[in-house]
């Protein structure tokens, strides 16, 4: 049996780290207003992300028929936790795995990963092995970390969002509010809202993943997508619910569609 951890992180800004690093680079604000809005001066980049909250999902497969269902889904946040408590949490589900697990995110490769091991830094954890990056001089050589970037899995050369490729297969995406809400719903201490979006976005790389494997000859894609539509539908306390069971209605009709196909062909 493979297992796969499929997880989404929501990032609030260190304020106070980004004026450090202003003050380290002689930033005036007349510098600064001169600069364009993608300079890092301007807009914080991943090293001054703080972890808000992270979902993710626990997905097995059938050992014979290579078939995902979701057996957990887990969501840790402030301001119940700390990011050490957070990144505590998630490093000892990873430990849980096992050997052949595979860690899932979406893009992970540019900013989760990458604020994982920051954090890990600052609160003085041990990384668990498969998140564990390798360091000196042969590393590219000696990948131990098991990180399945599914947007690098699609196509190693293009950058894509996520709701991109779940519009292009009718995957519910981005249910709850899109990225640029994420900061002021923090900012407004609006923690329900952020697991909501956090746990909608896990799902929605969960359901990519089926479809990416299925491509692959391993399981259904539909059938990975209902098993998850079910478990957001059956969240009656989020509001991304109503999407995910009248998805589960959509699902089923296709299902239904896809096997009469297959019978008609058979005949």
């Amino acid at each position: 049996m493979t297992t796969y951890l499929v997880l989404d992180i929501e990032h609030h800004i260190d304020r106070d780290a980004h004026k450090r690093y202003l003050q380290a680079e002689r930033m005036s604000p007349d510098d600064i207003a001169l600069l364009p809005a993608r300079d890092p001066a301007v807009t914080p980049r991943w090293p001054f992300f703080r972890i808000g909250c992270m979902s993710w999902i626990r997905l097995e497969s059938d050992p014979e028929t290579g078939a995902l269902s979701p057996a957990t889904l887990t969501t840790v946040s402030a301001p119940e936790m700390t990011e050490r408590q957070m990144l505590q949490s998630l490093f000892e589900a990873v430990r849980d795995l096992g050997r052949d697990a595979s860690i899932v995110t979406w893009g992970g490769t540019a900013r989760d990963i990458p604020s994982i091991v920051t954090g890990a830094c600052r609160a003085c954890h041990v990384l668990p092995e498969a998140l564990s990056p390798p360091v000196g001089p042969f590393a590219l050589r000696e990948r131990r970390d098991r990180h399945l970037d599914l947007m690098l899995a699609w196509s190693s050369s293009a950058r894509v969002h996520m709701s991109e490729v779940a519009a292009a297969l009718s995957v519910p995406s981005k249910v709850v509010g899109g990225p640029g809400a994420i900061q002021g719903w923090i900012d407004l201490g609006k923690w329900s809202l952020v697991r909501s979006a956090c746990e909608s976005d896990a799902l929605t790389a969960a359901m990519l993943l089926g479809r990416l494997l299925a491509s692959r000859g391993c399981g259904h894609g539909l059938a990975t997508s209902m098993a998850l539509a079910r478990l957001g539908a059956s969240m009656t306390h989020r509001p991304y619910a109503p999407v995910y069971e009248a998805y589960r209605q959509q699902l089923g009709d296709m299902i239904a569609g896809d096997l009469a196909e297959r019978m008609r062909e058979a005949a």
